[in-house]
């Protein structure tokens, strides 16, 4: 029941699956927004609890943010925080002019980083009846904290400089380096602890998996 719907986002495309509610209503009904944690698309395993609320009586709009999936966008695969909360309330605002939904009670869906986002977007907003927020990304520090048991030193203080260095060369022209979001124990990625290459794999949608094989072959082909 799905349709695809296109969405500004300060002047980037942003593409988004809208699930009208299943359940015929005599009056607007609530929709939900959402969108996926770090580096993830909404064909990575976003679609099962789409379909869920939908199916319950809610609206629906799933998008990818800036950079990411079939959004357009570039750099590609730059996660930007103030930019995907922007995108979340660029999803506010397109789902509110749907037909059968009610604009005024919004529900706000987000999973580990986009739990953060959610958070971030609902405050001072009068038009957001309900956030769920699952295993949210609130703290970087704390974040870190919790991680230290789970990933060799090393990893963390070559992934930490890459990133500083990158952000250095940045605001002084140069390109940034580009890093992977998963990887085995040891590798030189954003996630490496046991069992994480595994498990992001396991719900990684073809659009996620098709841009990241292009990024690999551009790289390699330099």
């Amino acid at each position: 029941m799905r349709t695809d719907l296109i969405l500004d986002s300060n002047g980037a495309r942003l593409s988004g699956w809208f699930y009208p509610a299943v359940t015929a209503a005599s009056a607007p009904t609530p929709a939900v927004v959402m969108a996926h944690g770090l580096g993830g698309t909404k064909d990575s395993g976003l679609e099962p609890f789409a379909e869920r609320f939908a199916a319950a009586g809610l609206n629906v709009l799933a998008f990818d943010y800036r950079g990411f999936g079939s959004s357009e966008g570039l750099p590609r695969q730059k996660v930007s925080l103030t930019g995907q909360i922007d995108d979340y309330r660029a999803a506010c605002r397109a789902v509110a002019a749907q037909p059968g939904v009610d604009p005024d009670r919004l529900v706000l869906w987000g999973v580990s980083q986009s739990g953060g986002h959610v958070l971030q977007t609902a405050a001072g907003r009068g038009d957001v009846a309900a956030v769920l927020s699952l295993v949210p990304m609130v703290s970087g520090p704390a974040a870190a904290k919790h991680s230290l048991p789970l990933h060799k030193p090393s990893t963390l203080l070559r992934s930490t400089i890459a990133g500083i260095g990158s952000s250095v060369r940045q605001r002084t022209g140069g390109a940034p380096t580009l890093m992977p979001i998963v990887g085995p124990p040891g590798a030189l990625a954003a996630l490496t602890a046991d069992g994480y290459e595994e498990a992001y794999l396991s719900i990684a949608g073809p659009t996620w998996r098709n841009e990241v094989d292009a990024a690999m072959g551009a790289e390699l082909g330099r």
